[in-house]
């Protein structure tokens, strides 16, 4: 069985450095807010939805996935993986989220980085890395 989620990579500009927010998982590590695509959702509107559930903000969202990289949930050694399409949002409007517990924080590019690697298995630090690198270029693109 193909388990898949969606993310939405919440970026904005600021005195022309991009900074990206961040939301805390249940054990505590940052990630890029995400979750599951209800039966006939669109994966954009998906990613739209967890954004606000989870970090608070309304912005422009792309409809075509970024990319998509691999998770595992608390399941590391089992090998249970999960695909998760990305789908970058431009921040436009941010509020308190519903889940209070998430901490929507943002971070310069380097300090996302070091903040999605940290605590997690070399795999799937790099999916992350790799997922951050490609906004990046995407975002950074003239």
């Amino acid at each position: 069985m193909l388990l898949e989620q969606v993310a939405a990579i919440c970026y904005r500009s600021v005195n022309g450095s991009i900074e990206y927010l961040l939301v805390k998982t249940h054990s505590g590590r940052w990630t890029f807010p995400k979750g599951d695509v209800d039966p006939g959702e669109e994966r954009w509107l998906a990613a739209q939805r967890e954004a606000f559930e989870e970090a608070g903000v309304t912005g422009i969202i792309a409809h075509e996935s970024l990319t998509n990289y691999l998770h595992a949930k608390k399941a590391w050694e089992e090998g249970h993986e999960i695909t998760v399409y990305a789908f970058l949002l431009e921040v436009e409007k941010t509020q308190p989220p519903e889940e209070a517990y998430r901490n929507p924080t943002w971070f310069s590019f380097l300090d996302s980085e070091e903040a999605l690697v940290k605590g997690r298995p070399i795999k799937y630090a790099e999916e992350l890395q790799r997922a951050l690198h490609e906004s990046y270029r995407r975002i950074a693109r003239p």
